[in-house]
């Protein structure tokens, strides 16, 4: 080896070893200015990706057009992607509705919309019974935050595929719900959920 590599490696070695002991660091590497791909000192560490199941089952989460709300309900649910088109009622655009959302669960994903907005714009009363946190369409159609069940006047109750939920203090219900319960034509068209009398 010649004497100028034998100095350089000693100084690198004296860097590295100071009068306290070793350094904590174990391995030093010496990157490039610039790599081929363009990026500059770009370093993969080592770490974890945590793919544990959450308590409802859930392994693994996908990052979809839309806000994100990552904080817990009352359900236990974690996230929800809003989706980017408007709700669009017997041809007209409900301008200050909330925007509906697709939410995931073990029946696969369901679309949420806000139910007091367009059921007011299809006609109905709707009624909010804060102490039982329950909704009221007409005077025959009742439903609760958190209950799949819906119950139209004496008839056996409509199971739906996911119970109503609070978001910032609005209800809202599954896009069947509108099919199952109301009997209206619902569709998605180009984002934009359509209903139809």
């Amino acid at each position: 080896m010649k004497r100028s590599a034998m100095i350089a490696l000693f100084m690198a070695a004296t860097l590295i070893i100071g009068a306290g002991g070793v350094s904590a660091y174990e391995d030093i590497v010496t990157l490039p200015d610039e790599l081929e791909d363009g990026y500059e000192n770009f370093v993969t560490l080592p770490g974890e990706v945590d793919l544990e199941c959450d308590e409802n089952g859930y392994q693994d989460f996908v990052t979809l057009p839309g806000e994100v709300d990552l904080e817990d309900d009352e359900n236990g649910y974690q996230g929800f992607v809003t989706l980017p088109g408007e709700i669009v009622v017997d041809s007209e655009i409900l301008e200050r509705a909330a925007l509906p959302f697709l939410r995931t669960t073990d029946a696969g994903d369901v679309v949420m919309v806000p139910l007091r907005a367009i059921a007011e714009a299809l006609g109905y009363e709707v009624n909010w019974n804060g102490y039982l946190r329950s909704v009221q369409l007409g005077a025959a159609i009742h439903l609760w935050i958190g209950d799949n069940e819906v119950h139209v006047g004496r008839m056996v109750p409509i199971e739906l595929p996911v119970a109503p939920i609070l978001v910032d203090g609005l209800t809202f219900v599954p896009l069947e719900f509108f099919t199952t319960v109301l009997g209206y034509t619902v569709d998605i068209l180009e984002g934009q959920v359509v209903i139809e009398a």
